[in-house]
């Protein structure tokens, strides 16, 4: 006789993990886990990235609500200043790297191609590339 004829036997090499989300408990394959990927499902996985757990979350953001969308202060700042709405290509660049400091001299209207610019002029150093964001 020779093998078994149907689907081969497979071995079971994940284990079963806990979501953090919700608490339920499934089984994930070993590849998932090398890839941390830790919840039950895609909605467990995006309601848990809302909010303080979310990993460009900034608490000293400073936002309020203008016809039903967040916009930034330093946006109405400078809509108020040139007396029209910004386009949505503008972007506003701090000089100092500060985005607590709303002052008018401290703030650049730009597209989005020469903001990009600025941040790669500023991490060019001496002819060296700098990783560090002083």
């Amino acid at each position: 006789m020779g093998p078994r004829p149907g689907p081969r036997p497979y071995r079971m090499t994940g284990k079963v993990v806990e979501c953090p989300t919700c608490g339920k408990k499934k089984y994930k394959r070993r590849s998932e886990i090398l890839r941390n990927r830790k919840y039950c499902s895609r909605e467990c996985a995006s309601s848990f990235m809302r909010g303080i757990n979310h990993p460009r979350y900034n608490p000293n953001a400073q936002a309020r609500r203008v016809d039903g969308k967040k916009t930034r202060i330093y946006r109405i700042l400078i809509e108020q200043i040139l007396g029209r709405k910004l386009k949505r290509t503008e972007v506003i660049h701090h000089w100092d790297k500060d985005t607590q400091n709303n002052t008018p001299s401290n703030l650049l209207i730009c597209n989005q191609s020469y903001h990009a610019y600025l941040h790669g002029k500023e991490r060019w150093r001496n002819g060296e590339l700098c990783f560090n964001k002083n």
